[in-house]
């Protein structure tokens, strides 16, 4: 009977283990709409992942890329310049964003830690990076 119940909790644990690691982008879809104020959430497609974080003290950054639905972008633009987004292009922004063009807002959550959305206007791309200084 112990052998059983110990199977019974490893395969509830894998269940929840895998809950929750499908789960980060809906959280991250969340954020977006909550950082915005606009349900976009419905109108992107998840890309990929990119992180760096510096081993000495932790600081470093996680990008995630979506891509936004092509009909819904141009809507997209003006409704984000309404609520404060400014215009950016290549040479304000790290070689990440290289050929990249729109907008972008900065949110400051604490001391050391910032989110920025990115509206790459020339791919169609949603840009969400989390930094820690």
């Amino acid at each position: 009977m112990g052998i059983l119940k110990e199977i019974k909790k490893s395969i509830l644990f894998m269940v929840l283990l895998s809950a929750i690691a499908c789960n980060g982008n809906t959280n991250k879809l969340n954020l977006i709409d909550s950082l915005t104020g606009i349900k976009i959430s419905n109108q992107l497609t998840f890309l990929q992942d990119k992180e760096e974080w510096n081993d000495f003290n932790g600081d470093g950054y996680r990008i995630c890329f979506y891509k936004i639905n092509d009909e819904y972008c141009s809507l997209l633009l003006e409704k984000l310049k309404k609520r404060g987004f400014m215009s950016f292009s290549e040479e304000h922004i790290d070689t990440i964003f290289n050929g990249r063009t729109g907008i972008y807002k900065s949110y400051q959550v604490d001391d050391d830690e910032i989110y920025t959305i990115y509206v790459d206007s020339a791919n169609n791309e949603l840009i969400l990076m989390y930094e820690i200084l």
